[in-house]
């Protein structure tokens, strides 16, 4: 499963770079056409890229991000498009609720989920401005890179899992 994940995240990487026009690209494309994918922090970076890729190769994204006006732009691009499709959702991973509704918005419009990636997160001091040591941070900085580069890929996956589980099939790929 390993190696899986790790051809996935090579695989989208390189059709993000290259396209469809070489075997890379045409594979991921044949694989995650008609698929659908919950993807956290989506509304820049690599969840952006991924997203992106996966509509492109033809696959249903619920892209979800904490930055409601960022994720609603990038889902109407890419909705512009007319390749694949995909949903915003404005939510907060560190709210498990908020990873319910994404999970619950990705059933409501597709029927399934195949696909989550956990990319939500950040470095805590560059993200809360606090560029001291790790022993002089304080707590609420220490509390929020917790909160959300563990808790949330915790509660993401946790919220999705139960429709991957019924279904008895899916993938979770979780970076960081």
């Amino acid at each position: 499963m390993k190696k899986q994940v790790v051809a996935l995240a090579v695989g989208l990487c390189a059709v993000a770079l290259f396209g469809e026009t070489d075997e890379i690209g045409k594979a991921v494309a044949a694989t995650f056409a008609g698929k659908t994918a919950v993807i956290s922090g989506a509304a820049s970076g690599m969840a952006l890229c991924t997203s992106r890729t996966l509509a492109a190769a033809g696959a249903t994204v619920v892209m979800c991000d904490i930055n409601g006006e960022g994720v609603r732009k990038a889902a109407d691009e890419i909705n512009a498009w007319g390749k694949g499709k995909a949903y915003a959702v404005e939510m907060d991973v560190r709210k498990f609720a908020d990873c319910e509704r994404s999970a619950a918005l990705a059933i409501e419009k597709t029927g399934k989920i195949d696909l989550v990636i956990n990319y939500a997160g950040g470095n805590e001091a560059r993200c809360c401005s606090s560029f001291k040591p790790l022993y002089e941070q304080p707590v609420e900085v220490i509390d929020w890179g917790l909160d959300t580069n563990l808790k949330g890929a915790v509660y993401f996956s946790r919220a999705c899992m139960p429709y991957m589980v019924k279904a008895k099939g899916g993938v979770l790929v979780t970076l960081g």
